[in-house]
């Protein structure tokens, strides 16, 4: 199973004597590999190379130096392409198209996120919508959202685009996107109709802090706990020290 023995093996599969694909070659009464497809890979310096690869990085060429179950070992030449004025500008004119045949219904939004947007984003696997981190829905306030997007939608209507804008990645790479605006609600009187996301998620934060306070008043009776005498007028610790032992 040395080098010497692929390279007879090689020499073999040239005179055409392994014919079937999933014939076993037999050097010294020995079974070294099972096919054809196996031995040429390691005819190839026992190294098998990726095509290329593209990502958010760049460019790669990706070779497997060893494999054990599911654990690979491997190494990578990336090349990351120089973006110039020149590609965002062309980035920016392309979304300016594309914004003109989602006005005209020429294209549907849900479709264009998945022909044109970063596959990268939470946005890309959600058709397009953005998610509020903080209650996990579609739904944003005003004061959730960052100036640039807030000041976009402004004066937009019901399911109208924005222009183009202007943004910057994790990296602080310079990128592009549209915006359109789904619904907005005026001010109203909270309402499970209007908002019970909201109002589910406040009720699960309070019930969730109800819980953790009744622990913690519980374990404060069980607890040792000791105060400096600097600290005792704290009227943040008056609890701790009169639950504690």
């Amino acid at each position: 199973k040395d080098d010497s023995s692929v390279n007879e093996v090689a020499h073999t599969i040239d005179q055409n004597i392994v014919e079937a694909e999933t014939e076993t070659v037999k050097t010294n009464s020995k079974k070294y590999f099972k096919s054809k497809t196996e031995i040429k890979k390691k005819i190839d310096n026992n190294i098998e190379k990726s095509e290329i690869v593209e990502t958010e990085f760049g460019f790669h060429i990706i070779q497997l130096q060893e494999r054990k179950g599911n654990t690979i070992k491997a190494r990578h030449i990336l090349i990351i392409p120089e973006i110039t004025d020149a590609d965002r500008e062309l980035a920016k004119h392309k979304l300016d198209s594309l914004r003109v045949l989602l006005a005209s219904d020429s294209i549907k939004f849900e479709d264009a996120v998945k022909k044109h947007s970063l596959k990268q984003l939470q946005s890309y696997s959600n058709n397009g919508r953005l998610k509020n981190p903080n209650t996990g829905n579609n739904y944003f306030d005003t004061k959730d959202l960052d100036p640039d997007t807030y000041f976009a939608i402004d004066k937009l209507k019901e399911n109208e685009l924005s222009k183009v804008i202007e943004m910057k990645d994790p990296k602080g790479e310079k990128m592009f996107r549209l915006l359109k605006l789904y619904s907005r609600s005026k001010p109203h009187k909270a309402n499970l109709k209007q908002d019970y996301d909201k109002i589910a998620f406040f009720a699960k934060e309070s019930k969730k802090s109800n819980y953790f306070n009744t622990w913690l008043d519980e374990r404060m009776k069980k607890t040792y706990i000791s105060v400096d005498t600097l600290y005792y007028d704290c009227d943040g610790l008056r609890n701790w020290m009169k639950g504690s032992n």
